[in-house]
């Protein structure tokens, strides 16, 4: 009867013991010292800077997501334990609080992980979520969803939260970081450390507005790129940000594509992209840096680079007064130079010129010339063209300078002098004076120059003082304005309403052509409505050719030729910009005019 007794006794022992130790296996997480069963309940009793510590693994696939709500502001500590999810709804770690998370554990064993295949309609749903003003910080740790294929992303970024990495290491099959192309989304996100993965995309895409920043201790990797803009303003102060792709134009029709991107991507197919660039390694098996595809319409990318070293050229992204200078190794170091004349050719070739030096401007090849806002004084300057034809050609120069007899051997010039009707029909003309030794020309002043023969011809300057102040010039009728657009680097202008100067036909032809463009010290010329200053074009009636006419020249222009004598036939008499002067033009001062038609030189 006493061994009975004592074998209940033990048996009962056994089962309280037992029943104390499965009671305590089936917490999972402590705030100081009290344990708590799930990890939302933790989450929910922490007070403000509290931490809440792992003391088993969680699986939220099997039960909710952790819910850190706007009152929570906790640290979670990993302790070298896991957490599974998904990138599902109900089955992540949703924060509109404050949440940091760090792995207090030797090594940062511990790790957020999924292991949930990709499903259509789910694509959205990060491990990772920060919304509603929210806020993420990553002191250490690891969080991963590569085992998920390669369309999960860990971090969604949404309505003005807040992603702050600091260390650690986020992994992914798609994108470390994501947000959303909707366009009243501003998140700022903040990479100051630790690294980003993506083992086919790139490491961050940022279709959304508000500010990405990448400081120096932080690494983005991606096996198609390291940053993919599409919307928004980058800062890169430092890191290294590194891709395996070629920089091709991507396959999704919105401007990006995997794999084979360049390390920075920047396209704007949701929204304006601006990106400063003062530091940092950038490196990619192709374009380091590259603006991809055309922007949506009315979208624009402004790419400033300021600093940093590359794997490839990167001039042409270069802000005024810095440059990309080759180093032994292959790479190319951007640096600033101060006041410099910066002249890019189509070969990616860059001039640097200070003040008092000598320059040879190929007006065949060049791309863009840059003065800085001081201007550059004393450059010894020629320009070099081959002409194909002896017809009057746009031109213009950023520097004051004298009409030579040397010039002039050479060459023809023309300066504009006002608008004008041609054969008393309403068609519109430009004309231009023709000028003599001696005449000066300002800067960004709309001329014609004409070669007197065809071949490879020099246009020697001296010492000029280049200037940055870019001025249109227009002149008018009483319905239309007409303006003179100079340009200083290669400017598609379908877009702008522009007609450019044909010298085989003697006239301003509108622009149909979406690739076309105008190279530097060239000008085209737009005519707007003077009443509602809306753009005339050949579509709503407008003219598909404006002709040229050149005052002082022997030979027929494209309009009706000059008379040297006052004419006085029967008919009003017009000046130049269509106001009538009377029946004669008798009395009238010097000047052109138009009758029957025809145009008059008073002299």
């Amino acid at each position: 009867m006493r061994n009975l007794t004592l074998h209940k006794f033990l048996a009962m022992l056994l089962m309280t013991v037992s029943s104390a130790t499965l009671s305590v296996a089936q917490n999972v997480a402590k705030i100081g010292s009290t344990e708590y069963a799930t990890l939302q309940e933790a989450a929910n009793k922490a007070t403000a800077g509290q931490t809440v510590t792992l003391i088993n693994d969680v699986d939220l696939t099997t039960g909710s997501n952790l819910e850190v709500h706007k009152w929570l502001n906790i640290v979670l500590d990993m302790n070298g334990h896991s957490i599974k999810g998904a990138n599902a709804d109900h089955k992540n770690i949703c924060v509109s609080g404050i949440l940091t998370l760090m792995d207090s554990k030797e090594n940062s064993t511990g790790k957020i992980y999924a292991e949930t295949p990709y499903l259509d309609g789910v694509y959205d749903k990060p491990l990772v979520e920060v919304n509603n003003g929210g806020e993420f910080v990553m002191e250490s740790g690891h969080i991963n969803s590569v085992p998920a294929g390669d369309r999960q992303f860990v971090i969604g970024a949404y309505y003005n939260s807040k992603v702050i990495i600091n260390g650690g290491t986020i992994e992914s099959g798609w994108y470390a970081i994501n947000g959303s192309n909707d366009e009243y989304q501003s998140p700022t996100i903040t990479i100051n450390g630790g690294t980003l993965v993506s083992t086919s995309s790139y490491a961050i895409s940022h279709p959304q507005s508000g500010t990405l920043t990448i400081d120096n201790r932080a690494v983005v990797y991606g096996a198609g790129g390291a940053i993919d803009m599409k919307r928004g303003n980058l800062v890169v102060k430092g890191g290294i940000m590194t891709s395996k792709g070629k920089g091709n134009t991507g396959k999704w029709g919105e401007g990006t594509g995997d794999p084979d991107k360049a390390a920075l991507n920047f396209c704007a197919p949701y929204g304006d992209v601006t990106a400063t660039i003062t530091g940092g390694t950038i490196t990619a098996e192709g374009d380091a840096v590259l603006i991809d595809a055309k922007p949506t319409e009315g979208k624009t990318v402004a790419l400033a680079i300021e600093g940093g070293k590359y794997s490839s050229d990167v001039s042409k992204y270069c802000s005024p007064g810095y440059t990309a200078t080759p180093n032994a190794d292959g790479t190319y170091s951007v640096s600033y130079f101060g006041n410099v004349v910066l002249v890019v050719y189509d070969n990616s070739n860059k001039t640097i010129v200070e003040a008092g030096g000598t320059l040879n401007i190929d007006m065949d090849q060049v791309n863009k010339i840059w003065v800085p806002e001081a201007g550059v004084k004393g450059v010894n300057t020629t320009l070099t063209k081959n002409y194909t034809n002896t017809g009057w050609n746009a031109f213009f120069v950023p520097f004051d300078f004298t009409l030579t007899d040397e010039m002039l051997n050479d060459f023809e010039f023309a300066t504009l002098y006002a608008t004008a009707l041609e054969n008393g029909n309403g068609s519109p003309a430009i004309s231009y004076k023709k000028m003599k030794a001696g005449d000066k020309i300002a800067a960004f002043f709309p001329c014609l120059i004409k070669a007197k023969a065809t071949g490879e011809k020099k246009l020697y300057f001296g010492e000029v003082d280049y200037k940055s102040n870019v001025t249109s010039k227009d002149c008018s009728s009483i319905t239309e304005l007409y303006t003179f657009h100079p340009v200083m680097e290669n400017t598609y202008i379908a877009a702008k309403h522009g007609y450019y100067l044909n010298s085989k036909q003697n006239s301003f032809v509108y622009n149909i052509h979406p690739e076309a463009y105008i190279q530097p010290l060239r000008y085209y010329m737009t005519i707007q409505d003077k009443a509602t200053m809306s753009y005339i074009e050949p579509a709503n009636g407008g003219a598909s050719k404006v002709k040229i006419c050149v005052i002082g020249e022997n030979e027929p222009t494209g309009i009706t030729d000059l008379v040297d004598e006052a004419a006085n036939a029967s008919g009003k008499v017009y000046n130049l910009q269509g106001v009538v002067v009377g029946n004669t033009t008798e009395g009238l001062p010097k000047g052109v005019y138009i009758k029957n038609g025809r145009k008059i030189i008073v002299k």
